[in-house]
């Protein structure tokens, strides 16, 4: 159990976990991870078409299409893992808490780790993306009291102009081997795309206030640490402070209280 709050009327529209390493073998190709898939079926049913990559030989010839990862769906598209040779990949558009998710990880992670050995640990992140929108709010300089100021400065770097959009980057250290980058911004339309393989809650347009965080750990370059599901989850848990205290120090109480913490409807 947890003592954070989560809000009612939360901004996350994706999450993704992703577990780089180096090239397996047994995994490439679709076929490749269909063992993993038979341990999944419960959860992850669905096989998605298999998107098409170019192969390009070392030894000359004609560039070759090849059948990309295999991809897997829950039954409403809002889970997807994504199994491949260098990566395994977990995304959600329908979040609620964060052990909900890593139990997810959990799960692919075995699944794959059992039916085909992963030799070492390159990249484990987590990305977290909102898209804030607050009725009334149509210009970058409206955002002021629902955000930080401190991302909000360049508005104010010449009064003769107005600002159609606002957006920055930064990236923190966070502990040995551990980043976190932050990008932000006053923007209209939407980053995530409703298209894609995964259903969107809502596909909403018009101006929103982006808060993008990818927190992530990168193997020292003296050593890359042994694969194991155990170790994958304690870097996931530690990945996770950041994305919340990022996020949390972004935001005003003036957005909590009146957006956030509002019932849906």
């Amino acid at each position: 159990m947890t003592d954070r709050e989560i809000y009612p009327n939360a901004p996350l529209r994706f999450v993704a976990f992703e577990l780089r390493m180096p090239p397996t073998p047994e995994l490439a190709g679709s076929e490749g991870a269909l063992p993993a898939f038979e341990k999944l079926r419960e959860q992850l049913p669905i096989i998605a078409p298999p998107q098409m990559t170019i192969e390009i030989s070392s030894e000359g010839g004609a560039p070759k299409m090849m059948p990309g990862p295999l991809r897997l769906l829950d039954r409403r598209r809002v889970l997807s893992s994504v199994i491949g040779p260098t990566a395994i990949v977990v995304e959600s558009t329908e979040y609620s808490r964060f052990e909900d998710f890593a139990e997810i990880i959990e799960r692919v992670l075995r699944a794959v780790s059992e039916t085909a050995p992963i030799s070492g640990m390159q990249r484990v992140g987590l990305r977290y993306i909102d898209e804030i929108r607050v009725d009334g709010v149509v210009n970058p300089t409206d955002w002021r009291g629902y955000i930080n100021p401190a991302l909000l400065g360049q508005l104010d770097l010449d009064g003769e102009f107005a600002a159609r959009t606002a957006t920055g980057h930064t990236e923190y250290g966070v502990a040995e081997n551990q980043s976190a980058h932050l990008r932000f911004g006053a923007m209209n339309g939407r980053v995530i795309d409703p298209s894609g393989p995964l259903r969107l809650r809502s596909d909403e347009l018009g101006p929103f206030f982006l808060i993008d965080i990818d927190s992530y750990w990168v193997a020292p370059e003296t050593e890359m640490p042994e694969f194991s599901v155990e170790t994958t989850l304690e870097v996931c848990s530690e990945l996770r402070r950041p994305v919340r205290s990022l996020f949390e120090a972004a935001i005003t109480d003036k957005l909590r209280d009146e957006v956030l913490r509002r019932a849906n409807d």
